[in-house]
């Protein structure tokens, strides 16, 4: 599991802004290219946490 603020410092290498939207525009993105059933889906939300990718993939 990784929490926005890692992955938007990992990928921008630049400190997190807690109210910045970007993470959740481009998870939103990859859920769109690579899910193709939304009730079966690869990028897991974890609320108040965080992303993990579904074991599965």
């Amino acid at each position: 599991m990784f929490t926005k603020q890692e992955i938007y410092e990992y990928l921008w290498d630049e400190p997190y802004f807690r109210d910045d939207n970007t993470i959740m525009v481009h998870i939103s993105n990859l859920r769109d290219k690579i899910e193709g059933e939304p009730n079966t889906p690869k990028i897991l939300t974890i609320r108040g946490l965080g992303y993990m990718m579904d074991e599965g993939c």
